[in-house]
């Protein structure tokens, strides 16, 4: 018996690629549609918005169990801890990424996960410290 669920899970890249022709190629139509499908429901987007805040904040929390949960100079454990790229390039990657949070936290877990070094938690103090350090030396 042919099983829907299974042959798109198998061909999911496929299905992905002809939508994105179809919705390239009809751009207006879809807009048109986008567009009143927010008015008529309004809460969508306020959920949709909520949801992703959630998502970030849990990804965020993974990525600092991951990368040991306190700042590597000094051992601070707080909320003013942030995701230090070892080498540099965050401004650049933020930029890549545009302004979702949920985006850039999960391509960083994604990266993490896969065995990159590239990331540290560094405090607020230490972060800063780094990058004056980087700007004035």
């Amino acid at each position: 018996m042919f099983n829907i669920h299974q042959w798109y899970l198998e061909n999911k890249e496929k299905v992905k690629a002809q939508h994105d022709i179809y919705r390239k190629s009809h751009l207006e139509k879809y807009r048109e549609y986008t567009n009143n499908y927010r008015i008529l429901h309004p809460d969508y987007i306020v959920n949709c918005k909520v949801n992703r805040q959630n998502m970030a904040k849990k990804i965020k929390s993974e990525l600092y169990q991951l990368l040991g949960g306190k700042c590597v100079i000094c051992g601070y454990v707080g909320t003013a801890l942030c995701i230090d790229h070892v080498n540099g390039g965050g401004t650049k990657e933020r930029k890549e990424n545009g302004s979702s949070d949920y985006r850039y936290y999960r391509k960083i877990l994604g990266k993490i996960k896969a065995g990159s070094k590239d990331y540290q938690l560094l405090c607020a103090n230490h972060n800063l410290e780094k990058e004056m350090s980087r700007r004035y030396s």
